[in-house]
């Protein structure tokens, strides 16, 4: 086995254990949900089981007190979700620059790194130019407005509460997609960043180079009209450490999972791909 493969073998085994942790935590946060959906539902049938018809709704706080409820559910769900993908993020960051420095060392024969880094910073850094938390912040706001207007809706039209719950729920079932998705993401994003924040650290001792590498599978984009950024040919491409990659959509950044530019998003959303250093 060359050393490059041994490497790849290294990180391939590390990913197997983040890719672990991901599922664990998409699996938290859908049992939040569920448990979220169950109160919501709670609340939806002691409308349907009073015979109120959107004027009854309307009247005597009736709304305004199904809102609070709605909205305490919600609250308590992000605060939830917000801590498991704390947690993890931290737990990744922890392990893959503890698993850099080991890299590093064994390839220069050195002991290159003794300091710790900022883990908070680390897991709060923006990405696309906006905080998670903050993205997660909107999704509750949108789904707070969304599960507010689709009961009122549905009371107005006479929809039957089979048809209403049916609503709320694909609702709900398209926020937890959201959030999934925000999770996967940014857990890719702070592994790569404990991986440049270790490289960072000696990048001034040590002459590295660092290579591109996707999943080299038939779910890597590969700039069609569904997939536009291409990083097929992405793959593979080595360049010295202190430099940027520069995807074929404009964005560039030092690594996958921190790249910016205009179009970033479409090159960042749901990329597998990972980054190996060498030192030379």
């Amino acid at each position: 086995m060359t050393e490059q493969e041994r490497q790849e073998q290294q990180y391939s085994e590390a990913l197997t254990a983040t890719a672990a942790a991901t599922l664990v935590l998409m699996a938290t946060q859908k049992n939040h949900y569920k448990k979220s959906w169950q109160e919501i539902l709670k609340e939806i049938s002691k409308i349907y089981q009073n015979d109120w018809v959107f004027e009854d709704f309307m009247k005597f706080g009736r709304k305004d007190a199904y809102d609070k409820k709605i909205e305490k559910v919600i609250t308590d769900l992000y605060k939830s979700n917000n801590k498991i993908i704390i947690d993890t993020l931290t737990a990744e960051y922890v392990e893959k620059s503890a698993f850099q420095i080991k890299v590093l060392n064994e390839q220069s024969g050195l002991i290159l790194i003794q300091k710790k880094f900022d883990v908070k910073t680390a897991i709060n850094k923006p990405n696309g130019g906006v905080y998670w938390f903050d993205r997660l912040g909107k999704n509750r706001n949108d789904t707070l407005y969304s599960l507010s207007n689709a009961i009122q809706i549905g009371l107005h039209n006479g929809d039957s509460y089979s048809t209403t719950t049916k609503k709320l729920q694909d609702l709900f079932g398209e926020d937890l997609i959201k959030n999934d998705l925000i999770a996967r993401t940014e857990t890719k994003r702070v592994i790569s960043t404990a991986q440049t924040d270790v490289c960072d650290a000696v990048s001034d001792k040590v002459e590295m180079v660092k290579t591109w590498r996707t999943m080299q599978d038939g779910r890597v984009r590969a700039g069609t009209k569904r997939s536009k950024g291409n990083h097929v040919k992405m793959n593979g491409k080595t360049i010295p450490y202190d430099q940027d990659f520069i995807t074929s959509m404009g964005s560039k950044g030092k690594a996958p999972h921190q790249l910016t530019g205009p179009k970033s998003a479409w090159d960042e959303c749901n990329c597998r791909c990972i980054l190996l250093v060498k030192v030379k």
